[in-house]
């Protein structure tokens, strides 16, 4: 039996993650071209940002709502 911890499987799927994502940007652009490559990916990036800070929020505010 393995010994891991929260913390080493939260590093390895990380690395997992932002690394399949690196090796899949040529393609992007290669398939896409310059232009709407670079769209794709500044949407893809607004989005990864927008959705977690919007789920955050209203998790923190359905808490507050729980406690007022």
């Amino acid at each position: 039996v393995g010994t891991s911890s929260t913390t080493r499987t939260f590093a390895l799927l990380l690395k997992a993650y932002i690394g399949s994502g690196v090796l899949a940007m040529p393609y992007l652009h290669k398939t896409s071209g310059l232009l709407s490559g670079t769209i794709i990916l500044s949407s893809i990036a607004v989005i990864s940002v927008y959705v977690p800070l919007a789920v955050g929020f209203g998790l923190l505010r359905n808490a507050n709502a729980l406690h007022d």
